[in-house]
């Protein structure tokens, strides 16, 4: 029997045959890159063109110049602005003015009432003396100070404003009893530094100097 020219038979069914094209795992050809017709060179060219350039060295360069010229001016105040209002500090010719042994000071300790030490002191007692005081002074005997000698007791201030030493400031009541100790006061500070009461005498020694000799507020002094 002839068959049918329409059959196609099982020859034809591709479900026999593994995955049909329904079951393709590519997207759909909507989502597929389109072509490039050829563009995809020049994108890239033109990326490339598009990488920045290395920064240019002239901008390290100027900051390095700037930076230099503030070094050189800093430099330059220093030395012609500020050297000649601190001599000693960068002129090397500089002399500080001498100790002047002008008598001697004694303490007294309070409740032992004996002798504790005898120092060299220097007597300012005058308003040019007591104006200078230590000012500019690069050397103090450890064994020494400056004494202050007031024409009456008075509330008092003292600044190390121009003082390149470091200090213990005695301030010393009429009855030569030692009422406050600032004790190691730092050179050139502008603070001032009150008595703290009425005082007639206030005392300049080396800084850690009452430490060392167990200086205390209510001892005495005799010179």
């Amino acid at each position: 029997m002839a068959q049918n020219k329409n059959y196609k038979g099982n020859k034809g069914n591709r479900n026999n045959k593994g995955p049909s094209r329904n079951n393709d795992s590519r997207p759909p050809r909507d989502q597929q890159r389109p072509p490039n017709n050829g563009k995809d060179g020049a994108n890239r060219d033109d990326r490339a063109k598009e990488k920045p350039s290395k920064p240019s060295s002239s901008n390290d360069l100027l900051w390095f110049s700037v930076v230099m010229v503030l070094v050189a001016g800093s430099f330059l105040f220093n030395r012609f602005y500020l050297a000649p209002k601190r001599p000693g500090v960068y002129n090397p010719n500089y002399k500080s003015p001498p100790f002047r042994k002008e008598g001697n000071l004694t303490f007294i300790d309070a409740q032992a009432k004996h002798r504790i030490i005898e120092i060299d002191i220097e007597i300012a007692d005058g308003l040019g003396e007591q104006t200078r005081g230590l000012m500019n002074r690069r050397f103090l005997p450890a064994n020494g100070g400056m004494l202050y000698v007031y024409k009456e007791s008075a509330l008092r201030t003292f600044s190390m404003q121009n003082i390149f030493l470091s200090l213990d400031i005695l301030f010393i009541n009429t009855d030569q009893e030692i009422t406050r100790i600032a004790e190691d006061r730092p050179p050139l500070s502008p603070a001032s530094i009150p008595s703290g009461g009425k005082v007639q005498y206030m005392l300049l020694v080396q800084g850690g100097f009452c430490k060392a000799f167990n200086i205390r507020v209510g001892d005495h002094i005799e010179f």
